[in-house]
């Protein structure tokens, strides 16, 4: 689910809440019931929770551009060989993140800028 689509859940979970609450309240005014406004705003709940709970398609309109994957055990290294991104078998520890540098992939043993 992206961040559209969180905001479309999130208003389509609070308008059929308020819907719900509003003609459970007036169903339970006019039979005078107040058991009627409490099923109705429990059903409403339950339409809204199957409504929006699941991942549905309307909810991943616009999916999020992920950076690429660094191979296990390999570093992205600033232009001058220094870390950036250091990758272990369990963790990744960032560094250093300087946005204006370009990302390259330094050889550990040679500390020389290999091409990606």
């Amino acid at each position: 689910m992206d961040y559209k689509g969180q905001k479309l859940a999130e208003q389509i979970f609070q308008g059929i809440i308020l819907v719900s609450a509003a003609i459970g309240f007036i169903y339970g005014l006019i039979v005078e019931q107040f058991g009627w406004t409490v099923y109705i705003v429990l059903a409403g709940f339950a339409v809204s929770c199957v409504l929006t709970l699941p991942p549905w398609p309307m909810y991943r309109q616009s999916p999020l551009a992920w950076q690429p994957s660094v191979a296990e055990g390999s570093a992205l290294m600033n232009p001058d060989c220094t870390p950036l991104l250091l990758t272990t078998n369990l963790s990744l520890v960032l560094v250093l993140h300087d946005p204006q540098r370009s990302l390259q992939q330094c050889d550990p043993q040679t500390q020389k800028s290999v091409s990606p």
